[in-house]
Parts: C-alpha cells; sequence; structure tokens
C-alpha cells in the first residue's frame, strides 16, 4: 500500500528570517502507524522539528530509481476488451523519474512497449513528489537517500539537524524507530549534545496536522 507523506517545517533564510518549507514523499507501507515511524527515521539529521499529514496514494506504477530529474505524473490510457468482445479504457497513474515532460513520456511509452494491451499516454505534469521510499527495495531506499542529501545541500535542513544520523557508517538506512537512530542537538557551548533518551518520552503524535486512525 502506498501512501503521500506532506511535509511542513521552518528554515532561515540569508537575512534570517523564518521561511516554511513543505515537502511530498510516497512511502510504502501497511499501516498509517509504520510509515509515520518510517517518515521520523527517514527525517532524522534533516528535519527536526515539522508538522505532517499522511493520505493513501493509488497509482499504477513507479520507475526510475537513479535517473537525474524529477517525479513526473503520467496519465495512460489502457484499452482492453471483455469477454464479451466489449471495448473498455482503463485510466492509468505513473510516476516517473524524468528531465522533462517529453522525456517522461518516452520513459513511460518504453515501460509499457512490453504490455500485451494497446496503450497509449495522454500525458505528463511535474508532481510534487520529491522522493519515494520503499522499505523492501535497496534501489529506492538509496534513490531516497541521494535525494535527501541533495536537499540538505540546497539548504532544506532545520538548523539544529545532526547531519550524521540518517543513514549508518556503510550508507545504509536505519531501522526505522528511535531505537536505531539518535537525535542531537547543539548545546549553549557549540558542542552537539545527544537528546535521544528524552526524546523517545515524547508522543510520536505531537505535530500532526490532522487526525487519523490505521485502517
Amino acid at each position: 500500500m502506498w501512501f503521500l507523506s506532506k511535509i511542513k517545517y521552518s528554515i532561515q533564510d540569508e537575512k534570517g528570517n523564518s521561511k516554511a518549507i513543505v515537502e511530498q514523499f510516497i512511502q510504502e507501507g501497511i499501516t498509517y502507524a509504520e510509515v509515520e515511524t518510517q517518515l521520523a527515521t527517514l527525517l532524522d539529521g534533516r528535519v527536526t522539528d515539522y508538522e505532517y499529514d499522511l493520505s493513501k496514494i493509488k497509482f499504477g506504477s513507479v520507475y526510475e530509481p537513479f535517473n537525474d530529474g524529477a517525479f513526473y505524473k503520467v496519465t495512460i490510457d489502457e484499452k482492453t476488451t471483455d469477454e464479451r468482445g466489449k471495448e473498455k479504457i482503463n485510466i492509468l497513474t505513473h510516476y516517473v523519474i524524468a528531465e522533462s515532460v517529453s522525456d517522461a513520456e518516452i520513459r513511460a511509452n518504453a515501460y509499457m512497449n512490453t504490455w500485451v494491451t494497446d496503450t497509449t499516454v495522454k500525458g505528463a505534469i511535474q508532481s510534487k513528489v520529491l522522493a519515494v521510499w520503499h522499505p523492501h527495495d535497496s534501489q529506492w531506499q538509496d534513490d531516497f537517500k541521494q535525494r535527501m542529501l541533495r536537499l540538505a545541500e540546497e539548504g532544506h535542513e532545520s538548523a539544529d539537524s545532526n547531519q550524521t544520523t540518517i543513514f549508518d557508517k556503510e550508507g545504509k538506512p536505519k531501522v526505522p524507530g528511535l531505537g536505531g537512530a539518535t537525535v542531537s542537538v547543539k548545546g549553549p557551548d557549540g558542542n552537539w549534545v545527544d537528546v535521544t533518551e528524552g526524546l523517545k518520552k515524547i508522543s510520536k503524535h505531537a505535530n500532526v496536522w490532522k487526525p487519523y486512525a490505521d485502517d
């Protein structure tokens, strides 16, 4: 099951003014609670104080990790025929990493060349999705890692974040949950202080935009 996660946090611009940042990700999981835990771990080390919203999302497929570019939302018509010979058109949605609209359409057509049904790409638009997290696919995990590092380099990070805690020394994402991650803040003397144990006592629901319940 796929979820769309939206986070909102603030950074300081070059003039010291507060600036609101909104980011969107697609995450694979079974329950809201699982995806919530994933999100906390994936943001740890880059974003320390944020609000978030989770919602289910349906689409046909997402591809291809490691391509430079943004995520494009591609609309596809799939023509099928039922057992009575009646023609039916299904409207599909794919997310494709590409450099442009035309590149996304080309990649979508190439992906569907192996399909036995008749498909037609109707169009593509750039989405607001910045990364995709799949807990059972190392390629998507590595792609997510690179995109998070890129966001941090662009200044999309909390001023007091500890950038060493998202991934372990081998570059692998840590196991979701506070048990496998650490959180540090900068003390008055300028040194980093580990506050993980203290944060474990804080409810993970403290920053939810709106209430929800697992199905």
